[in-house]
């Protein structure tokens, strides 16, 4: 392997050492820019050869925010519930139903049996 010029060499590694965070690509525009001309390839292959890497940084997970419960409704029409269902019928054509009911005075713990008058149907309806 040919030695590369003293300059460059000296260069390169000044400039990696000042500035940890530059990738091979930064290095080779600074010494671009001193008016050490050196191929892209060639400051890459060094750079990988002294074992010199841009370490990743790990994003910091954010918490969450707090969900926050809404308030019962206090008559009906003000909590709506939908859900799309898929079927298909005997000769296997499919078809979906969006399903909206109304959910008055329904928590986590309770639970509200729909009457058909409840559920409006839009679309494919039979």
């Amino acid at each position: 392997m040919r030695a590369c010029a003293s300059a460059t060499c000296a260069g390169r590694r000044r400039l990696a050492t000042e500035r940890p965070r530059s990738g091979y690509r930064r290095l080779h525009l600074l010494l671009r820019r001193k008016g050490i001309l050196v191929n892209h390839k060639r400051v890459h292959r060094l750079y990988r050869l002294e074992g010199l890497s841009v370490r990743v940084k790990r994003r910091r997970r954010q918490a969450a925010a707090p969900r926050e419960v809404p308030p019962l409704p206090s008559s009906p029409m003000q909590r709506w519930s939908m859900d799309f269902v898929f079927d298909a019928t005997a000769d296997g054509s499919r078809f979906r139903v969006l399903t909206i009911v109304d959910r008055p005075g329904t928590s986590s713990g309770q639970t509200h049996r729909s009457r058909p008058q409840d559920s409006v149907c839009i679309g494919a309806c039979a």
